[in-house]
């Protein structure tokens, strides 16, 4: 069983995505949200892809600000300053996986 962090971990594809991994794997999620973790067994860490993290095992990229109400700096600071982040944390991962509802 790997670790696997799950940004954007609270977003309706971040849901979905973590019931299908818990089952196989111990998952932490990162998000802005500060809604407790919904899953027994989830750990939940409030943050923002924009400061570095620990690395993990995986990486499952489901971040992406509200497209009606975020500010517009949002979108390229999430999105390339986040990736970047996450992308240097996931040097010594074995995987990644990367998608938005958006795109």
């Amino acid at each position: 069983m790997g670790r696997v962090l799950v940004v954007g971990g609270r977003g309706s594809l971040g849901k979905a995505l973590v019931r299908q991994l818990l089952d196989t794997h111990s998952v932490r999620t990162l998000d802005v949200s500060i809604a407790p973790p919904s899953h027994d067994g989830l750990e939940h860490l409030v943050g923002d892809v924009r400061d570095p993290r620990d690395a993990v095992d995986s990486v499952v990229w489901a971040a992406m600000p509200n497209l009606l109400s975020a500010p517009a700096h949002q979108f390229d600071e999430i999105n390339v300053t986040g990736v970047n982040n996450l992308l240097r944390a996931a040097e010594q991962s074995r995987d990644l996986c990367t998608s938005v509802p958006s795109l």
